[in-house]
């Protein structure tokens, strides 16, 4: 399992805020101080590890999505 950092705990956070999969864009939007970078590995490891679920949009972007969140 992967160390929990502050910038994990504000992507996590934010994700399970969302009614809905995002993208690592979306969610770097919305983060201050975490950089693109940081989003896009943390929440590859989240994927990874089964915490959450990745959906491929019409537009050919990966979304992501807490697992068990509708």
């Amino acid at each position: 399992m992967s160390r929990t950092t502050e910038q994990r705990r504000a992507i996590l956070e934010a994700l399970r805020g969302s009614d809905r999969a995002v993208t690592a864009q979306e969610l770097h939007a919305r983060l201050e101080g975490v950089g693109l970078a940081t989003v896009y590995r943390n929440l590859q490891r989240l994927a990874d590890e089964g915490e959450a679920d990745t959906l491929r949009r019409d537009s050919g972007e990966v979304a992501f999505l807490i697992c068990g969140g509708g």
